[in-house]
């Protein structure tokens, strides 16, 4: 009775060898170098926030590319972190938003908005921004609306701080003609190799820019 117990456990065995060897085979078949494909998963719900092969301009046409770099623009403006390095950089000549502005502008924000910026960093402070609904441009205006929510959070390391959330509207003139294609007078391959924002690449560019509270 043993032996014959053993033979059929024998036999078992034998049968999940050769199942496993099966779906080996059928994973990966050597005879005919059939090649396995990898693929990183991204755990989202969301598929705009699935990794994926990137959208070229024209694949995302004018009106998608104006609010990406608008929403990059504003996020250059308003974000703050608690590094008074990040806000140092952002002042630089050659930082993306000084990329993306005329001189003008960027000396605006650099006097007003960077400076309250880097005293935020400097108390430790956080502040995000988003855009609040669509960006329109009214016929009988130069001007872009853009309606916008920040988040700031002013005392660090406490997480029961609720956030102070305030909301605006900018008024922004936009050099955006040319922004499906990329600028003339730099090497791209090497400003990317450096490490510098992709978005400053673009022909893209803010020539004004004011709140609805300065009118």
């Amino acid at each position: 009775m043993r032996k014959l117990i053993s033979f059929f456990i024998g036999l078992c065995i034998l049968a999940l060898m050769f199942g496993a060897i099966a779906g080996a085979a059928a994973i990966y078949d050597t005879a005919r170098k059939i090649k396995i494909e990898t693929y990183f998963f991204q755990p989202n719900n969301l598929s705009g926030q699935r990794v994926g092969v990137p959208a070229t301009p024209s694949d995302l046409g004018p009106d998608k590319m104006r609010r990406r770099l608008v929403e990059k623009y504003l996020s250059e403006y308003f974000y703050v972190i608690p590094d008074t390095a990040n806000v140092e950089k952002r002042m630089g000549a050659f930082s993306p938003l000084a990329r993306m502005s005329t001189q003008s502008v960027f000396s605006q924000w650099q006097q007003q908005e960077g400076a309250y910026i880097k005293t935020l960093a400097e108390e430790g402070a956080f502040r995000t921004v988003r855009i609040i609904g669509e960006i329109k441009k009214p016929a009988d205006s130069d001007f872009w609306t853009v309606e916008y929510e920040m988040k700031t959070w002013r005392r660090p390391n406490d997480m029961a701080e609720e956030p102070v959330v305030t909301r605006d509207v900018l008024y922004m003139g936009i050099s955006d003609e040319y922004m499906m294609d990329f600028r003339q007078n730099i090497d791209i391959r090497q400003y990317l190799e450096n490490g510098y924002d992709p978005a400053a690449i673009f022909r893209f560019g803010i020539t004004a820019i004011g709140r609805q509270q300065d009118k």
